[in-house]
């Protein structure tokens, strides 16, 4: 918002970068206001201002005196004048000084400024600024970039944080309900005297093998379903992000999930700056609760399917089972509560490489 000026041949010439030898700050004046006055510098470093200007209108007052790095009492509040590396002692200048108010200048950029696409079908885009200073054009475009990879990060570690909250959440569960199925393997197997009763279920291990695994699979999934699914219905993670990445593999869910998460992050930025009564946040409100209801369908007929997976693999289990029907009963009690076991150490070890994933990604993001 602070312009500075120089006298040209013809006309003034901006000051600005190499050729500035000082910087104004104006700490009194209002942001919705403007100001401007012509400074000269003398070779000791005396200063004087003069041809106070606000908001377009001339103010009669005398000169004033002062120097640099002082805080000088001027018509427009106090002035704070600082050198640049390019100020060189000894030489005299005559500046043109101008604070524009917060609304002009944001106008001349947004005019100033040019967008559009490189091509029709293309993501990359072309920006242009108009500027009598070639060091400031180039400088505005570097700052609005800038801006724009912050706020492309923080969008995503937004996400990649409420998907490490949401699982460092069911890591406690599960450790939890772990640690409980452990405790009650050592109590039953001192108790009856059982040390080892891997001679017991060596056969039905290698027989099940391979519908175990894909029981301990899908129950994964199931697990993260259900739990992703009651977090839709609780009215009170309404405005929270969903975890991306969670485990369910269903490439429409994900999807879902993630242009869920783009339209949530559009919300709360604009309730951010405006509130929750704004016409644009009720109809963003209205289309976020239509795509909550139609993930709520779609992991519904995720979590039937997967339970009729489950069913049949459990019918095939089922059968390899009787075949170790002369098995003592302790072996037997042992062998569903060891299945307990082994379905929550998967659960928990497929929970820890999502957590490593998702460090990962968010890793790569700030990186990037």
């Amino acid at each position: 918002d602070m312009n500075y000026f120089v006298r040209g041949k013809f006309h003034r010439q901006v000051a600005y970068g190499l050729t500035l030898p000082v910087d104004v700050t104006i700490n009194d004046l209002p942001e919705n206001e403007s100001a401007g006055f012509t400074l000269e510098i003398q070779p000791d470093g005396t200063l004087y201002l003069s041809d106070f200007i606000r908001n377009g209108t001339d103010l009669e007052e005398k000169d004033v005196k002062g120097s640099l790095l002082d805080s000088i009492t001027t018509p427009l509040g106090k002035i704070i004048i600082h050198t640049t590396p390019n100020y060189v002692k000894g030489e005299a200048y005559t500046l043109y000084v101008g604070k524009s108010s917060l609304y002009n200048a944001v106008n001349s950029c947004s005019s100033n400024l040019s967008v559009s696409l490189n091509s029709e079908k293309a993501s990359v885009i072309d920006l242009s600024f108009k500027d009598n200073s070639t060091q400031r054009a180039e400088d505005v475009l570097s700052m609005l970039i800038s801006v724009y990879n912050e706020n492309w990060v923080k969008d995503k570690n937004q996400i990649a944080v409420s998907t490490s909250m949401f699982i460092n959440e069911r890591l406690g569960v599960i450790e939890r309900e772990l640690g409980n199925v452990d405790e009650d393997i050592s109590s039953y197997k001192s108790e009856h005297l059982l040390p080892d009763v891997q001679a017991a279920s060596s056969m039905y291990m290698a027989q099940s093998s391979a519908a175990n695994a894909q029981i301990l699979s899908l129950n994964n999934q199931l697990y993260m379903t259900r739990y992703i699914r009651n977090y839709l219905a609780n009215d009170a993670n309404r405005t929270q992000l969903l975890p991306a990445n969670s485990g369910i593999e269903s490439a429409n869910i994900e999807s879902q999930i993630a242009e869920y998460n783009k339209q949530l992050l559009q919300r709360n930025s604009l309730v951010a700056n405006s509130s929750t009564e704004n016409p644009l946040v009720v109809d963003m409100d209205q289309a976020l609760a239509s795509m909550r209801g139609a993930i709520i369908r779609s992991i519904d007929n995720q979590i039937v399917t997967l339970n009729s997976q489950i069913k049949s693999l459990r019918q095939t289990e089922q059968q390899t089972t009787s075949r170790i029907a002369a098995n003592p009963t302790q072996a037997k009690y042992l062998l569903s509560v060891e299945r307990q076991q082994k379905v929550k150490e998967a659960l928990y070890l497929f929970l820890l490489q999502k957590r490593e994933e998702n460090e990962l990604s968010q890793a790569f993001t700030a990186y990037n």
